[in-house]
């Protein structure tokens, strides 16, 4: 798994938290 994959997935999920 790329490293910018996971960065944009945990992008995601922090929107998300908010």
């Amino acid at each position: 798994v790329a490293v910018v994959a996971i960065a944009v997935a945990t992008t995601q999920i922090a929107a998300v938290a908010v």
